[in-house]
């Protein structure tokens, strides 16, 4: 156990010994490969873990515990390594500093919760660890390089969720498969969020925050965003409008929620599988004027819809309601007689008072 520095010459961690680190490794040669072994950073401010010199960098288990106050909790590692083990973020956070800085290996990640890996590495799919995945509700993983990243989907061999995921700095960050996240996903800085030319898809059971202050924080091809929370989930983007191409309402308790002035705009098709969307004063709008780009099975609109038309003989579906109960919704449709002149058209409930007749 060192709470400072072990310097120089060389330092071996045996089978089954746990090194506990309190400061910083500059031994020159430095060598954890043993099976069982576990080497644990445990420092109270930031700490630069030291890349073992055996085994081409490689960890058996490596546990993060550095429990700094934040932005004084952060294990960095500047140059490859691997776990062949387990790599336990316990407390703090891991920075996988650095474009060309790999973390890879076989072995399993763990996570608690309020725990950050946050990883910089342009030079792969990341994360690129390849074990069994298991996140704390509260975790999360930060994409966090100024340039291009490539994100994968789903995490190691049991195409575990992310909980909590991160967008962040500036960039682009590219899709490389369909991705599912069981908590939020936040866009932020000037960062931008590509569904790819291949237009994967994203299933999300948290909140959607587009913060990223560039003007088109997500990039949605032709892919599908399914909102499917089993709770309360909220879309919120500080350009005023969250655009997505195809968009799927599957929430099953608690429903959607606008925030901060944020229309939601569908431009392809919208699909009501269950679920409330409250819009508060702002819009839900299906920019599509085809009268069939609405597939309707439950659900409704506490709010303000916007269907775009064309002139046609078409049944335009307004699912619309005044409260979040079943017995709230009260669906309407427009039998369209070739109206001519009318690019769009808005439904709202509202309550009023009935007048006593004379």
């Amino acid at each position: 156990t060192t709470s400072t520095s072990i310097s120089s010459g060389s330092l071996s961690n045996s089978a089954g010994a746990t090194l506990v680190v309190g400061g910083t490794i500059t031994a020159t040669v430095f060598t954890c490969t043993e099976a069982g072994n576990t080497v644990r950073y445990t420092g109270t401010v930031n700490q630069t873990g030291k890349v073992p010199t055996a085994g081409a960098g490689q960890y058996a288990n490596l546990t993060i515990n550095n429990s700094g106050g934040a932005g004084n909790n952060i294990v960095s590692f500047n140059s490859d390594f691997n776990v062949t083990g387990t790599l336990y973020i316990q407390t703090g956070v891991l920075l996988v500093s650095g474009s060309a800085t790999n973390l890879t290996g076989a072995g399993a990640v763990t996570m608690d919760a309020g725990t950050e890996w946050r990883i910089q590495t342009t030079t792969q799919n990341v994360p690129e660890i390849s074990g069994v995945y298991t996140l704390a509700a509260g975790s999360l993983i930060n994409f966090n390089n100024a340039g291009t990243q490539n994100i994968q989907g789903v995490l190691g061999s049991g195409s575990a969720s992310y909980r909590n995921v991160e967008f962040s700095n500036s960039g682009i960050k590219t899709l490389v498969a369909n991705a599912t996240v069981s908590g939020n996903l936040t866009i932020s800085g000037t960062a931008q969020l590509d569904a790819s030319a291949t237009n994967y898809n994203t299933m999300l059971a948290g909140n959607w925050n587009a913060s990223s202050a560039n003007a088109d924080p997500f990039v949605q091809r032709s892919g599908t965003v399914t909102f499917n929370g089993g709770a309360a989930q909220t879309i919120s983007n500080a350009t005023a409008q969250e655009t997505f191409y195809n968009l799927t309402i599957a929430n099953t308790s608690g429903g959607i929620s606008f925030l901060n002035g944020t229309d939601v705009n569908a431009t392809n098709t919208l699909t009501f599988t269950s679920g409330v969307v409250t819009t508060g004063t702002d819009l839900l709008i299906l920019s599509n004027t085809s009268a069939a780009n609405l597939v309707y099975t439950n659900g409704f609109v506490n709010g303000n819809f916007r269907r775009y038309i064309v002139s046609n003989t078409s049944t335009y579906l307004f699912p619309i309601g005044n409260g979040t109960a079943s017995a709230d919704r009260h669906q309407i449709s427009f039998v369209n007689n070739s109206l001519a002149g009318v690019s769009y058209l808005d439904a709202s409930v509202s309550d009023f008072t009935q007048l006593t007749p004379n």
